[in-house]
């Protein structure tokens, strides 16, 4: 496994963690808290997404189609499963 697939993994398991934890400050009522966990389970979801594309500061034309090409994928995965985004 590459030093970036490593790091887009790690980040998306990080992520799903966080959901969990986001999930417990909202039944808890912590509602400030659970949007500022959001925002950091986001950023580490982009993150991943931008190791995957292998994207480098600045290369904003190689990062948007990563973007759409994942936002292919996932939009091919639920036509399969016969569910909508």
């Amino acid at each position: 496994m590459t030093n970036a697939l490593a790091l887009a993994v790690d980040y998306l398991r990080r992520s799903r963690m966080r959901v969990r934890a986001i999930e417990a400050l909202i039944e808890a009522g912590d509602h400030p808290d659970a949007v500022r966990e959001s925002q950091e389970t986001v950023g580490l979801a982009i993150k991943s997404l931008l190791k995957l594309v292998d994207y480098e500061v600045g290369d904003a034309e190689k990062a948007l189609e990563g973007f759409l090409e994942v936002i292919d994928l996932v939009g091919r995965a639920f036509e399969r499963n016969g569910t909508s985004a």
